[in-house]
C-alpha cells in the first residue's frame, strides 16, 4: 500500500509543514506496527500515565494477546517499563526513560496530542506565521492542564480567538501570547521581561524553527535600525530654514 506524504512549503525561510496524517504514518513506519504506534502514542502522549495491557488493547483496537506481544517487545528494547501494579487492573506499564525519550514524546504530542490540535487550528490563519509552545508542556517532562503558546502572526486577534475556541473545546487552559513580528522585535529591544522569558524558554515548534525565528529577528532589527536612521535624517531636515537660499546674493548689511 502506497502512502504519499504531502508537505506544504511557504513562509519565511521556505518553511515546510508536514500534514498530520503523514506524521501519524511516520510514527507507524518508525515502529513497524500500527498497534505498536498506537501503544506508544498513548504512553508518550498527553495522557502519559501507566496503562494496563487490556486498556492498551482497547485503545489500539487490537486483541489483548496482540497488545501483550507488543508491550513485551517494547519492554525488551527499553521503550516501556513495568509500573507499580494496580489491584483492580493488575500489571501496568509506562514509558521508560531512555536516550531520545523527550524528543520522541515531543514528536508524539505534535502528531497525536493537544499540540497537533493547536497547530491544525492556527495553521490556516497566516502562511508566514511562527507558532511554538513553551514551558512545561514543551519540555515534555510533566503533564499539565495549561499550555503556553507564542505566535508571531500578521493577525494576532484572529489567532487569540481561534485558540480561545479550541480551549473551550478541549476543556483546558491555552494561554497565548500573539503579536506581530515587528512588535516582538520591539519588545525584545526594550528587554521586556515577559518576552525575554518566552524567548529563553524551551520551545516545542508547531510552525517554524529556531533558525527561522533568528532570521526574522535579525531582519526586523535591521529594518528598525534603518527606520531610526530615516527618522533622524527627517528631524535634521525639519530644523532647516525653508526660506534660506544658499545661492541668493548676500545682503549689503551682511557685507558691511
Amino acid at each position: 500500500m502506497k502512502h504519499a506524504c504531502k508537505t506544504d512549503t511557504y513562509g519565511v525561510g521556505s518553511r515546510q509543514v508536514v500534514h498530520e496524517k503523514c506524521r501519524i504514518y511516520m510514527l507507524r513506519s518508525i515502529t513497524g506496527s500500527r498497534a505498536r504506534a498506537a501503544i506508544l502514542a498513548e504512553l508518550l502522549g498527553d495522557d502519559a500515565r501507566p496503562h494496563s495491557v487490556s486498556e492498551l488493547a482497547r485503545l489500539a483496537g487490537v486483541q489483548r494477546s496482540a497488545a501483550l506481544k507488543e508491550v513485551r517487545h517494547l519492554v525488551r528494547i527499553g521503550l516501556l517499563r513495568p509500573a507499580l501494579p494496580d489491584r483492580r487492573q493488575g500489571p501496568l506499564f509506562e514509558a521508560a526513560v531512555f536516550p531520545g525519550h523527550l524528543d520522541l514524546r515531543r514528536f508524539v504530542v505534535v502528531a497525536h496530542g493537544h499540540a497537533g490540535r493547536i497547530r491544525a487550528a492556527v495553521e490556516p490563519l497566516d502562511p508566514r506565521q511562527l507558532v511554538w509552545i513553551h514551558g512545561h508542556y514543551a519540555e515534555a517532562r510533566t503533564v499539565r492542564r495549561q499550555i503556553r503558546i507564542a505566535a508571531l502572526t500578521a493577525d494576532p486577534r484572529r489567532t487569540r480567538e481561534r485558540v480561545a475556541a479550541l480551549a473551550s473545546e478541549l476543556g483546558m487552559e491555552l494561554a497565548v501570547d500573539a503579536m506581530t513580528s515587528a512588535e516582538w522585535a520591539r519588545r525584545l529591544e526594550r528587554r521586556e521581561m515577559r518576552v525575554l522569558a518566552i524567548r529563553r524558554a524551551t520551545r516545542l515548534w508547531l510552525i517554524g524553527s529556531d533558525e527561522i525565528l533568528r532570521a526574522l529577528e535579525r531582519s526586523e532589527a535591521q529594518d528598525h535600525a534603518t527606520w531610526k536612521k530615516v527618522l533622524a535624517n527627517w528631524r535634521e531636515e525639519a530644523e532647516w530654514d525653508e526660506d534660506w537660499d544658499p545661492f541668493a546674493p548676500a545682503s549689503p548689511r551682511s557685507n558691511a
